[in-house]
């Protein structure tokens, strides 16, 4: 879990960044944030390396 969710996504947009991979025990924080902090910044939520591996590369999951 990370600090200042708002203060990242703000700097996000001043920078133009329309995604984010945010850890997933955050989610609840970007969710909480106003509408218009979030508009036009869409959040990744990973768990583990290897979803931000498979997000950042748009990999399918691995066929088991």
């Amino acid at each position: 879990q990370i600090g200042g969710i708002r203060e990242k996504v703000m700097a996000a947009k001043r920078m133009k960044i329309t995604h984010l991979i945010i850890p997933e025990l955050n989610k609840d924080d970007f969710e909480q944030l106003p509408e218009s902090v979030r508009k036009d910044i869409t959040g990744h939520f990973a768990d583990t390396y290897q979803d931000v591996f498979q997000i950042a590369f748009q990999q399918p999951p691995p066929k088991v």
